[in-house]
C-alpha cells in the first residue's frame, strides 16, 4: 500500500431513476475510479442517496469492490425527495481527505480538507429558455442564490467541468478556483464494446431519423417535429423515450404534428443492447439541443459510427475524424434542422471513415482516461493544500507534521 495518500470520499447526491444521463456517467466511472484509488493506497467511502433500487444496482455494479470500501446509502427525509436535497445542501458530515461531490453541487458546510465539485452544467440556475411559472422561475432563483454561496463562501480546492464551455460560463459569473479542470466524460461499457463482424458491416442503410422524445425544453423535441414534417421524406422516424412519464404527452406532440403515424415508432426506455442497435440502424442521429451540459448522444451515435445533426457548440473540439460525420445546425432554426438532415441523408460514409470515426471516439472517451485525469487532479490539489498547511505552521513558527 502506498504511503501518505488521503482518504477520499464520494458524494453522488441524490438520485431518482437510473435513466438519467448523470446516472450512467457515475455507473461508468465508480467501478474504474474506486479500483484506481484503493490501488494508489486511499480509503474510500461513497455516499448516495434516493431511491434504494440504485442503492442495490450499484452495489451490484460494483461487485467485489464493495466490500473494501465504506458505502453509505441515504434515505428521503420523510420520504420526500426535495427535503432531502435541501439537507444535502447545507451539511452530510465532516469528513478527512478529499471530499468529491459528482452530481453539480456540495454541501454548503462540513465536506472534506480539500474539496472538489464537478459541475456538468449550470441549467439549473440559467435555463437555455425563460422559466414559465412561479415553480420553475423560484427554482432558477433558488439555484442562483446557491451556486453564489457555493463559489462565494464555500472553500474549494478545484472543479471539474465536461465541456470547455462550461468552464468559460462559470468563471464569467462566479469566483472559481484557480483549478479549473475540463475532463470529458466516458462512454458506458456498452458503446465502447462491439464485435468484428458489427464493425465490417456494410454501411448501406434505410433512411431512418433517430431522435430523443423530452418534456425538457432544452432537447428542441418540436423543432425536430416541425423539421422532420417539413422535409417530406421517406425515411422513418425512430424516438427513444428515456422516462415513461413523457409518453402520453409526446405521443400527442407527434399526433398534433400532423406527421403520419405510420412513419414513427416510439421505443420505450430501450436497454443498452437495443439502444446500440438503434444507433446502428440509424442513418441519422437528431440532436439539436439549445444546450447540453456534454450531450452523451452525439458520441453514443458517433462511437456506433452513425453521423449526428447536433447545435454549434455542443462539440468537443479534440475530435478530428469525426467531424466529418457531424453537421451543426442553428437549433432555433427549423429550416436550419431540415438543411441538416437533408445534407446528412446525402452523405456517403465509407467503412474506413466510419471505423476510424468508431476508434476516434471509443479512445477519446474511455474510463481509464477520465480516471487517469480525475485522479491526477486529486493529488495535485490535495498536495497544493498541504504545501499551503506547511507554509502557514512555519510563517505561525510551528513545526509542521511529517
Amino acid at each position: 500500500m502506498k504511503a501518505h495518500q488521503p482518504p477520499c470520499t464520494f458524494w453522488l447526491g441524490r438520485h431518482k431513476f437510473s435513466g438519467s444521463g448523470l446516472w450512467v456517467y457515475l455507473e461508468t466511472i465508480l467501478p474504474h475510479l474506486i479500483e484506481r484509488v484503493l490501488t494508489e493506497g486511499c480509503a474510500v467511502r461513497v455516499i448516495g442517496a434516493g431511491n434504494e433500487e440504485l442503492a442495490e444496482r450499484l452495489e451490484l455494479i460494483l461487485g467485489e469492490a464493495s466490500s473494501k470500501i465504506e458505502f453509505v446509502w441515504l434515505k428521503n427525509p420523510l420520504g420526500l425527495r426535495y427535503l432531502g436535497h435541501l439537507q444535502d445542501i447545507f451539511y452530510l458530515g465532516r469528513f478527512s481527505g478529499i471530499f468529491h461531490g459528482f452530481s453539480n453541487v456540495i454541501p454548503l458546510f462540513g465536506g472534506g480538507d480539500t474539496n472538489i465539485v464537478t459541475l456538468h452544467d449550470l441549467f439549473q440556475a440559467f435555463p437555455p429558455s425563460a422559466p414559465r411559472g412561479l415553480i420553475a422561475k423560484a427554482k432558477a432563483r433558488f439555484y442562483r442564490m446557491m451556486f453564489r454561496l457555493l463559489f462565494g463562501r464555500r472553500k474549494l480546492a478545484a472543479v471539474v467541468t465536461d465541456l470547455e464551455d462550461t468552464t468559460h460560463q462559470l468563471r464569467e459569473l462566479y469566483p472559481v478556483p484557480k483549478v479549473v479542470t475540463v475532463i470529458h466524460p466516458p462512454l458506458a461499457e456498452h458503446f465502447r464494446t462491439r464485435s468484428d463482424l458489427e464493425q465490417s458491416e456494410s454501411c448501406e442503410r434505410e433512411d431512418i431519423l433517430l431522435a430523443f422524445g423530452s418534456l425538457d425544453p432544452r432537447k428542441n423535441f418540436p423543432r425536430i417535429l416541425q423539421a422532420y414534417k417539413k422535409f417530406q421524406t421517406g425515411a422513418e422516424l425512430h424516438v427513444v423515450l428515456a422516462n415513461s412519464h413523457a409518453e402520453s404527452i409526446i405521443s400527442e406532440q407527434i399526433r398534433s404534428s400532423g406527421i403520419e403515424g405510420s412513419k414513427v415508432t416510439i421505443h420505450h426506455h430501450p436497454d443498452n443492447d437495443t439502444l446500440c442497435a438503434l444507433y446502428r440502424e440509424a442513418s441519422v442521429t437528431l440532436f439539436p439541443s439549445l444546450a447540453e451540459g456534454f450531450g452523451y448522444p452525439i458520441y453514443e451515435s458517433l462511437s456506433q459510427g452513425t453521423p449526428v445533426l447536433t447545435s454549434v457548440g455542443l462539440v468537443m473540439g479534440s475530435l478530428r475524424v469525426s467531424q466529418e460525420l457531424l453537421e451543426t445546425c442553428n437549433p432555433h432554426s427549423v429550416d436550419d434542422i431540415q438543411r441538416g438532415i437533408q445534407s446528412l441523408l446525402s452523405l456517403k460514409v465509407s467503412p474506413t471513415l466510419r471505423d476510424a470515426v468508431i476508434s476516434e471516439v471509443q479512445a477519446a472517451l474511455s474510463p481509464e482516461k477520465y480516471v487517469a485525469q480525475l485522479v491526477g487532479c486529486y493529488f495535485s490539489v490535495a498536495k497544493n493544500a498541504r504545501l499551503c498547511e506547511v507554509s502557514q505552521e512555519i510563517g505561525n513558527g510551528l513545526q509542521p507534521e511529517p
